[in-house]
């Protein structure tokens, strides 16, 4: 049966993982995977928001206009257990004539409206502190 209650930011978890098999010689290839750990199934659709956070809370880059995969997104659901994840690409810093800045969080925006509090799952990861990072993110798709 299919749930009508999409999923809220408070019934998932995140993880960042790296996906070499993505990457290319100027983008690191990403994917953050989110596993229902609620008693109850939620549905989805489209791809989240996506912040990369600096040590002190600073946005430092955020999900691009570009979608990665299918322009077209495919609605989901996820019972308690199950994962979706969403692939991404972040632009080499060194591409770039920049400062770089650590990223040590990456935030998750999955309630509909955008009002829920985010998913935080820790990361290590480096975008440009004083010039704009290219970083595209797709739609949620069933975890692999």
């Amino acid at each position: 049966m299919w749930p009508n209650d999409r999923c809220q930011d408070e019934q998932l978890a995140a993880e960042l993982v790296e996906r070499p098999d993505l990457s290319t010689a100027t983008r690191e290839g990403l994917a953050i995977v989110l596993t229902n750990v609620s008693e109850q199934s939620c549905s989805y659709y489209g791809g989240p928001g996506v912040l990369l956070l600096g040590a002190d809370g600073t946005n430092l880059a955020s999900r691009d206009d570009k979608i990665l995969g299918p322009i077209e997104p495919e609605a989901g659901a996820l019972a308690p257990g199950e994962s979706a994840q969403v692939e991404a690409l972040l632009t080499y810093v060194v591409t770039y004539d920049c400062t770089p800045a650590k990223v040590t969080t990456i935030r998750v925006l999955v309630t509909s409206d955008g009002a829920g509090p985010g998913i935080d799952a820790p990361a290590d990861l480096q975008v440009c502190g004083d010039a704009w990072t290219d970083f595209t993110v797709g739609s949620l798709v069933p975890a692999s």
